[in-house]
């Protein structure tokens, strides 16, 4: 039994069908039986002692599958008709006019004090056409614009179409800070 992690008793192994009791921890996966446990170090050993190419069953092909996985959402994320949301999220006196799959995350990475003032769904194509309409009152870079009436003229026709953004501001939490090598609360 591993130190220092308690092992829940009502749970069985991970593995698909097998009723015994949990002895060993391995990662995000939960735990696994004595047995199962002893059939992969055999695995293992006899794959290092045969110097055999033979993969760990499940190992490679769940690491092939994610990767996989990744760049197929990576390419659909790019497609010019990846459905998404069109944001403005104003932080100082500055907006951002910006496309996002994951509206939350992208708010709290511009910080505590980003204000979500209206948001839509659309495509990135949508958003660009947007970009050049915004053109006049663009400020900093590609994304960033002054408040002023033309910006203020399409968060009002957005709130007024989609109604309001579900959330103005997403909670903030305040990173821990580190006194003398100790963390603080």
């Amino acid at each position: 039994m591993p130190r220092g992690n308690s092992l829940p008793p009502q749970k069985p192994c991970v593995i698909r069908r097998c009723d015994r009791p949990p002895v060993l921890w391995v990662g995000h996966e939960g735990y696994i039986c004595e047995h199962h446990a002893d059939m992969i170090w055999r695995k293992v050993e006899r794959r290092d002692t045969e110097k055999c190419d033979e993969p760990v069953i499940g190992a490679e092909a769940r690491e092939y599958d994610r990767a996989d996985f990744r760049a197929k959402r990576s390419i659909e994320k790019r497609k010019p008709t990846a459905m998404g949301q069109i944001y403005f999220v104003q932080v100082d006196d500055l907006i951002k006019v910006g496309w996002t799959t994951k509206l939350a995350d992208r708010i709290r990475a511009y910080g505590p004090k980003a204000e979500l003032l209206a948001n839509y769904p659309g495509t990135r194509s949508d958003e660009a056409t947007l970009h050049r309409q915004l053109g006049p009152a663009r400020f900093k870079g590609r994304e960033w614009y002054s408040d002023c009436d033309v910006i203020q003229a399409f968060i009002t026709e957005a709130r007024e179409k989609y109604g309001p953004p579900r959330f103005e501001r997403h909670p903030w939490t305040t990173p821990k800070q580190i006194v003398a090598g100790k963390r603080h609360r």
